[in-house]
């Protein structure tokens, strides 16, 4: 796959935060292009590192530090870009670091398809398998609950519940559903939930948004 890694920023310098400073042989990536919500794999060339800092570029030209990489020894790291994010610089290489380039690459999709309830599942292998999460706490008396995407219309689950809800409490009903990532990044989900007696008036939440979740740590 093609390295997305293009050279470094001269002078030698290192990222603190959000502000880069020159630095003799430290070294930080020139800004590298990425699409937002895919997964990109990092890797260290020509020798060691202990540094992996992010600075990220948003699509309102803004700057900001991404703090979610502590600094320590590392062979490989995966980063997933977050909404707005355009560009990213990765910091490297210090001075007493041996690593000479940076590999940067768009990780291979791992597709995980889930049909309705899903109360265990476990996804082997190395690199995450994201995608987004559900939880959904009904009344004991709810029957039937429905998932549509709201743009498309179309119907994503259609979960009876007295046959497949793992029961939390007396009064309540609790199920997981696993669908794709984009329904983490957006409030693109509608929920109906409904008694098929007509017992109970149906009730509807609208702009739903699912939590992303890697199936790997499950």
């Amino acid at each position: 796959m093609t390295n997305l890694f293009i050279g470094n920023v001269e002078p030698d310098g290192y990222i603190s935060g959000d502000k880069f400073y020159e630095f003799p042989d430290a070294k930080t990536s020139l800004p590298i292009a990425v699409t937002e919500f895919k997964l990109y794999t990092a890797k260290p060339v020509g020798g060691t590192s202990i540094r992996f800092r992010l600075l990220e570029t948003m699509n309102d030209g803004s700057i900001r530090a991404n703090s979610e990489y502590p600094d320590g020894a590392w062979t490989e790291r995966d980063y997933i870009p977050g909404s707005g994010v355009t560009h990213v610089q990765i910091y490297y290489g210090h001075e007493t670091d041996t690593a000479t380039g940076l590999m940067f690459i768009e990780a291979p999709p791992r597709i995980v398809t889930a049909h309705g309830v899903v109360s265990s599942i476990t996804v082997s292998g190395n690199k995450p398998a994201f995608s987004s999460k559900l939880e959904i706490d009904v009344d004991s008396n709810a029957e039937r609950v429905m998932l549509f995407d709201r743009l498309s219309g179309e119907l994503k689950h259609n979960l009876l519940m007295k046959n497949n809800a793992v029961a939390s409490s007396q009064d309540s009903h609790s199920v997981t559903v696993i669908l794709p990532l984009n329904y983490s990044q957006s409030q693109s989900l509608t929920c109906v939930v409904v008694d098929d007696n007509l017992e109970y008036s149906g009730a509807i939440m609208d702009g739903v948004q699912c939590e992303i979740s890697d199936l790997t740590q499950r």
